[in-house]
């Protein structure tokens, strides 16, 4: 195995006796200590588990910070991140449409949900799927992009039907 100096010298050295965890190579140019293992500066007073403790891998920390900042597209399963503006996303992968909240595919019927701005003063809003600005009791659709979108669109219809 070829090992680079992890101290920056430039140099760098052959050993195949040092692979396993807690060795030490000592850098034949600038005389300083690696950790053959983890490839890093050696870390002193530490064992190599100690080490991964204190020190989560790169890889473990990226993969953490994706779980916490990213959802799943619902078409095709890659990662999304949302870094600002409403809650209709489309996925540069595939092209679906869907909601950030809930994941919901984004389609005509469900555009009521993507107008909040559209509440006036008189606790309506004036936004319909089914007819073109009709008022629709403000209990029915109160911030209806937070709550079951499906749901409120089925009590819509049923208070249209009666």
């Amino acid at each position: 195995n070829f090992f680079w100096c992890a101290h920056g010298c430039g140099s760098g050295q052959y050993d195949y006796t040092i692979s396993i965890r807690n060795s030490k190579m000592t850098c034949i140019a600038c005389k300083k200590e690696t950790c053959a293992f983890h490839r890093v500066k050696w870390h002193e007073g530490m064992t190599c588990d100690q080490y991964e403790q204190w020190y989560p891998s790169t890889d473990t920390m990226t993969r953490q910070w994706i779980e916490t900042h990213t959802k799943k597209c619902p078409g095709c399963q890659c990662n999304i991140e949302k870094n600002g503006g409403c809650n209709r996303m489309t996925c540069k992968k595939c092209g679906r449409q869907f909601t950030w909240d809930d994941l919901f595919s984004y389609t005509p019927l469900t555009n009521y949900w993507y107008t909040p701005h559209q509440y006036d003063r008189g606790g309506t809003i004036n936004y319909n799927p089914l007819a073109n600005h009709t008022h629709v009791p403000h209990e029915m659709n109160h911030r209806p992009h937070r709550k079951g979108k499906l749901a409120s669109l089925l009590r819509l219809l049923k208070l249209r039907r009666h």
